[in-house]
């Protein structure tokens, strides 16, 4: 089942840069996914020289927005964890045993493939129009503009015309326009104006003509796994005329639950809208054992 172009596109935007970001936001919050995904995640670290991966596979609900994930990965149903015998004990401040290895490097991802990272909140489907969408993003970000109607340039394109915004949580500033995917983009920076572990962005690459969002560099990543403190690179990419991530990359080292790995990365893989959910067999010891994005 293919997935159809449904987000329209915008143009006839003046370079500012809080314009962009709205306009860009605008593209995310008019997205319209189908009611049901698969997909695959690809969890890949680099520990000592040597790659690991692991893929589990997950199911996307977007009309409850909810990540249906199978905890086991193809690799482990290949070569199942075996506990090995004997004791494995702390002696004062000595181990006995070496150590086991993490199943899951990261985490078990339970991670949706159309999370914005903040740009945007979660719009369910069929829920507003294109210009009732311009008008709630005009009311957030205390524009005092005068509403114009969403319409029709000379090429089929829809235009949002004169948008000014005010972000509360972000001063951006336009650092220029670079190429990205064969296309110009706007390279925004963004510095959080409060709570800076929450508000993460940093960088933010923005199609010139479309506004979709191509890459953004976000300071930390996750809930829970690796947390803050590395910088992380994502790339999102149009699957059938929606936004979805494509992968996300470590630009250092990264620690977790005692070990360290020299590179990570997490891509999605094979996106599908399927007919319905689908459920796994598998629990989880905790939330611990979850990786989740905020």
């Amino acid at each position: 089942m293919e997935l159809a172009p449904i987000v329209p596109r915008y143009a006839g935007m003046l370079p500012d840069p809080y314009a962009i970001y709205a306009a860009a936001r605008a593209y995310w919050e008019n997205a319209r996914y189908p009611s049901f995904l698969t997909y695959t995640v690809d969890v890949r670290v680099n520990e000592a020289g040597q790659w690991k991966s692991n893929h589990y596979h997950l199911a996307y609900d977007a009309a409850r927005d909810a990540v249906i994930v199978d905890p086991v990965s193809d690799e482990e149903r290949e070569h199942p964890h075996v506990v090995p015998p004997g004791f494995n004990v702390n002696v004062f401040v000595m181990r006995v045993s070496k150590p086991e290895s993490r199943t899951d490097y990261l985490g078990v991802p339970n991670l949706a493939p159309n999370y914005s990272f903040g740009i945007a909140k979660y719009v369910p489907r069929d829920a507003i129009d294109s210009a009732e969408l311009v008008r709630q993003i005009r009311d957030e970000f205390h524009d005092p503009a005068p509403m114009r109607p969403v319409k029709a340039t000379g090429s089929g394109l829809p235009e949002i015309a004169d948008v000014h915004a005010y972000a509360r949580d972000y001063a951006i500033t336009l650092a220029g326009v670079e190429p990205v995917g064969g296309h110009p983009d706007f390279h925004l920076k963004l510095a959080p104006l409060h709570a800076p572990k929450r508000y993460r962005l940093r960088d933010m690459w923005v199609d010139e003509r479309t506004y979709f969002t191509d890459r953004v560099v976000s300071d930390g990543n996750f809930t829970s796994g690796p947390g803050p403190g590395v910088t992380w690179v994502v790339t999102f990419a149009d699957v059938g005329g929606a936004p979805y991530i494509l992968d996300e990359r470590a630009q250092g080292r990264l620690s977790f639950a005692g070990a360290s790995y020299d590179d990570a990365s997490v891509t999605f893989e094979d996106i599908q809208a399927a007919e319905r959910s689908y459920r796994w067999a598998g629990d989880f010891k905790s939330s611990g054992d979850l990786l989740e994005e905020p």
